[in-house]
Parts: C-alpha cells; sequence; structure tokens
C-alpha cells in the first residue's frame, strides 16, 4: 500500500516538473508585454535552466516560443540598458531558434523579419562606439557578431567585413585579415553608396540601393541622386599591402612566405586593373625590398614601354642603373628622362646632382694619388679645375631641388657641399645656418 502511494506521489511530481516550463514562459511573455522586464528576465532565465537540464525532452514548440519570447526580452532589455551582453544574449536565442526550426520555420520568421535586423544595426552601433573608444578588441568582437546575426538572415553584411579585415590588420592578426580581404574580394564588393537630398530638411542622405533612393525621388521626397565610385580596387592594395607589413615584420623578410602570397594577388590585381599603376609600384616596392633588381627592371622597363613619360617610373630605373648596376650612362639618361617628363621630381633632381659630386670624387682620388713634383703639381691643377667643374654642374639640380622642398635635409648639405669646393662660401654659410633650425 505504501508502495503504491509512493509511485502515485513520484508520479505526480514527474507530472509537476514536466509542467514546469511552460507557465515560466508564459509568465515571462506577460511580464514583457506590460514592461516589466526584471520580472520577464527573471522567467526566462528560468523557464532557459529547466529547458536545458531536461536535456531536449520538451517539446520543440513549446521551446520556439521559448525562444522567441527570450530573444524579445533580451533584446528589449538591451534597448533600455544598451548593456552589449543582453543583446549577445538576445541574438543566441534568435540564433536557436532559427537552428530548432530550420526544417520548418515559424516562430523564427518572426525574429528574421522584426527583430534580428536591429540586432545586427545594434552591433555595429556598438562596435563604432568601441572602436571610438580606442578598445579594438572588443571592436573586433562586436562586428564579427554583425556579420553573425547577417549570416543568419542569410547575408553577407561586405561593408562590415572591410571594418574586420582593417581591424584584423590594424592588430596585426595577418592570416584573419587576409581571410577577410579575400572574401570581400571574391564577393566583387565595390563599396558603391547612393546618395539623395532629401526634400523635407535639405540635408544629403545615404539610401541603401538605387531602387530605394529612384524611389524617394520619384515621391518628390530626395533629388540630387548620386553614385558614388566603386572602391573595389582598394580592397586589393589594402590586402597587397598588409602582405608587404607582414613580410617585413618576419625574421629573414626576404624570403617571407607572405611574399609568395603576394606574387600571386598582385598578378590578379593587375590583370583586373591593368591601366593602374598603384598594383605596379607595389609589385616594385616588394622586388626592391627582397633585393631582386633584375625583376624590378624588367617590370619598370615594360611599365615605361607602355608609358614612357611616368617620371616616377624613369627615376627608378635609374636608380637600379645608377645604384645597384653600376651603369652610370644608363642611370643618367633615365633621371635625365624623369626630370623631363616632370621637372619637379626632387628625387631625380638630386640623384642627377648626386652623380655630378660622384663624378668629382673621382678626380679627387686622382689628385691624391699624385707626388709633389712640378710636372704633378700641373697635372693636379688641371684635375683641380675639372672636379670643380663637375661640381658646378650639379648646383642647378641641387637649387632646383632646394626650391621644390626647402626642408630637405640631404638636398641642403648637398647644396652647402657644392657651394663651398666651387668657392661660393656665403652661399654655403647661408645654407649650413638653415641646417641649424631643421
Amino acid at each position: 500500500m505504501k508502495k503504491g502511494i509512493v509511485l502515485a506521489m513520484m508520479a505526480f511530481v514527474s507530472l509537476s516538473v514536466a509542467a514546469q516550463e511552460g507557465p515560466k514562459i508564459a509568465s515571462a511573455k506577460i511580464a514583457m508585454d506590460r514592461g516589466d522586464l526584471v520580472e520577464a528576465k527573471k522567467y526566462t532565465d528560468q523557464a532557459d535552466s529547466i529547458i536545458k537540464a531536461k536535456s531536449g525532452a520538451v517539446d520543440p514548440k513549446l521551446v520556439a516560443k521559448h525562444l522567441l519570447y527570450r530573444g524579445d526580452v533580451y533584446n528589449k532589455l538591451y534597448n533600455s540598458s544598451k548593456k552589449f551582453s543582453d543583446l549577445e544574449f538576445a541574438f543566441q536565442a534568435y540564433a536557436d531558434l532559427i537552428e530548432l526550426e530550420k526544417s520548418k520555420p515559424k516562430y523564427s520568421k518572426i525574429a528574421i523579419t522584426e527583430s534580428m535586423p536591429g540586432v545586427a544595426a545594434s552591433f555595429i552601433t556598438e562596435a563604432q562606439t568601441a572602436y571610438d573608444a580606442k578598445d579594438s578588441k572588443l571592436a573586433l568582437h562586436l562586428y564579427q557578431s554583425a556579420v553573425d546575426v547577417r549570416a543568419h538572415l542569410g547575408e553577407v553584411d561586405t561593408l562590415t567585413l572591410s571594418f574586420l579585415a582593417a581591424l584584423q590588420n590594424e592588430a596585426k592578426n595577418f592570416a584573419e585579415a587576409e581571410k577577410y580581404y579575400k572574401k570581400i574580394i571574391d564577393l566583387d564588393y565595390k563599396g558603391i553608396t547612393w546618395t539623395g537630398k532629401l526634400a523635407e530638411n535639405d540635408r544629403v542622405a545615404t539610401f541603401p540601393d538605387k531602387i530605394t533612393l529612384d524611389y524617394y525621388v520619384g515621391l518628390g521626397k530626395a533629388s540630387e541622386p548620386t553614385r558614388t565610385p566603386s572602391i573595389d580596387h582598394e580592397y586589393y592594395l589594402q590586402l597587397l599591402n598588409m602582405y608587404l607589413v607582414a613580410a617585413a615584420t618576419d625574421k629573414d623578410p626576404k624570403t617571407s612566405a607572405w611574399y609568395t602570397q603576394f606574387d600571386i594577388e598582385v598578378k590578379k590585381a593587375q590583370a583586373k586593373y591593368p591601366t593602374m599603376d598603384d598594383f605596379v609600384k607595389m609589385e616594385l616596392q616588394s622586388y626592391i625590398a627582397r633585393e631582386k633588381f633584375e625583376e624590378a627592371l624588367s617590370n619598370l622597363l615594360a611599365s615605361v614601354a607602355v608609358n614612357p613619360s611616368n617620371s616616377l617610373f624613369l627615376y627608378n630605373i635609374g636608380f637600379i642603373y645608377h645604384q645597384k648596376k653600376n651603369d652610370l650612362a644608363k642611370g643618367a639618361e633615365y633621371y635625365d628622362r624623369a626630370i623631363e617628363a616632370d621637372p619637379n621630381n626632387t628625387d631625380a633632381l638630386y640623384m642627377r646632382g648626386f652623380m655630378f659630386i660622384d663624378a668629382s670624387n673621382k678626380f679627387i682620388e686622382k689628385m691624391n694619388a699624385l707626388s709633389r713634383s712640378a710636372a704633378d703639381q700641373k697635372k693636379y691643377n688641371e684635375l683641380e679645375k675639372e672636379k670643380t667643374n663637375e661640381l658646378k654642374k650639379a648646383v642647378p639640380f641641387f637649387e632646383k631641388a632646394y626650391q621644390l622642398n626647402p626642408k630637405d635635409r640631404a638636398t641642403l648639405e648637398a647644396l652647402r657641399e657644392v657651394y663651398y669646393k666651387t668657392g661660393r662660401s656665403e652661399d654655403a654659410a647661408r645654407i649650413a645656418n638653415e641646417l641649424k633650425y631643421l
């Protein structure tokens, strides 16, 4: 008889426990509807604990309802408190709901259409606040959360991906940054925005797409529709620059594996944007950093064959011939061509002048090798004259470079030297005085 009573009581207790989550879920919804978020949070947390303790032994329809209400409770809590932890609880509940109903959505439709877009926007707002507060780690986490929310909505938030790429790059998490940059590039993200002037206040507003902007213009609510240019090439530039920075941080930069990736991606960029010099410049930069001067020269000569008036490329050809191959004639030729293409190319002006100083030093070496005999004294005087003539040839190049950039120390020092050695002592003193204040 006692056993029967005990069994009956156990059955009653079991039934009672089984029914506990239902009232908690209902109480959470009632409290939320009347605006009592503290009570709503208490009941939804209790319901959540009970459901988790039962490890799947709860009606899925009831769980789905719970997850929708739980997401809504925490979303409202976030909107009230602005604690991003509440926002994360809301997102987790909605994400679990979508996963639960992936084969037969019901409550998840409400979350997707009514709540989750706002959750994504809130994550972005929080991320921007964290970034402005110099908390890059938190900003990364929150931007990633925004991307995750969009993914549950079946969307790809390319703009936020670009923020993540930049932040990972800034944090020197190069592998993560590479992943995001490549995803943006693969998606062919253009970065185009549509703007128009609002009729109600004359302010320029950004619209989500051309269709929306055209709709507002058609209603007379906006005017001056504008489309910004595509900035897709910028992501290639950022990725390639990241590779160069990453390679420079390696123990042996010249053999860095990052250069392997750079070489692959820069060729893709050049093929996609054949008229952009930036990618040629970056490839050149990588060759020089690795001291691959033959490849750099080949790259540059091919470029000037297409664009013979590119002063920067002409200068770099001259520099490689002059400084790396010791071909003075070719160096001078290309420096002169660089100056002809751009008379304000200070680097070419400086190096052309520097070549005359180098030439003058050759005469000094010969002078130092002479004896003190009368015959050698005559030779000495001749060499002295030729040395001075070479230095005088340098003067106009350094003076022009000085006019263009009077604060460049290398130019000032070179100009002081040639003034002094050509007998222009007052000019040398003036330049020396300017050097004191740099």
